[in-house]
């Protein structure tokens, strides 16, 4: 329901609709990435490991 109402997904298209969830997927992975990096580097810094 959310990939057809709210990201405007319908899976007639589906190699443009493939590209679409893969690049939302490859960015939501590098921003928790990051978040993690940040989070673990400053746990370290502040001598919590």
């Amino acid at each position: 329901m959310h990939f057809r109402f709210f990201l405007h997904i319908s899976f007639s298209h589906q190699r443009e609709d493939l590209q679409l969830i893969l690049f939302s997927a490859l960015l939501l992975g590098i921003m928790v990435a990051g978040t993690v990096w940040i989070m673990t580097s400053l746990a370290q810094r502040m001598g919590m490991t």
